[in-house]
């Protein structure tokens, strides 16, 4: 049993090539926690669409590329994962960037501040301070022009971040 330790963190990691953000994957319909996760993920995701199907062809890069986009955008795939697998497999022109100049971060609080959550929730949820959240806030309204939390909720519905 002791020769199986050192491997449960790789078979954590390789079954989670399914896993979105937004908790819509498989096995476990849990949103990726690390980076590892969500960059293989998102190079899953791209390497099942470049192989053939007995249901369809392989899709041509730039529509890989594409679709990867519209996946990160729609919050089911991080961003700056599609954006490290494109960069990996030459897409260089195709980048996911944020609305309004927000940072990757500042996206991961807006999406659960339109869920609901308070600041101490999302605090736990990225394992940062619940200041640190407070901060993302202000720099959130600031860049969207917003002065109430409803105000960023509404934001990020309208741009398909929730």
């Amino acid at each position: 049993m002791r020769a199986a330790a050192p491997f449960a963190l790789v078979a954590k990691l390789a079954s989670a090539d399914h896993e979105r953000l937004d908790g819509g994957g498989y096995p476990r319909g849990v949103s990726p926690a690390g980076i590892a996760t969500r960059i293989l993920a998102a190079a899953d995701f791209a390497q099942a669409l470049s192989e053939s199907r007995p249901h369809r062809l392989a899709h041509p890069p730039q529509t890989i590329a594409k679709m990867a986009i519209d996946e990160a955008i729609s919050g089911r795939l991080d961003r700056s994962a599609v954006n490290a697998v494109l960069e990996a497999v030459g897409q260089t022109t195709a980048r996911v960037s944020a609305p309004c100049g927000l940072t990757e971060r500042e996206v991961e609080v807006l999406r659960l501040l339109a869920r609901g959550q308070v600041d101490k929730e999302i605090a736990a949820a990225l394992g940062i301070s619940h200041r640190t959240v407070h901060h993302h806030n202000q720099s959130i309204f600031g860049k969207l022009d917003v002065s109430t939390r409803g105000g960023a909720a509404l934001f990020a519905i309208e741009q398909g971040l929730v």
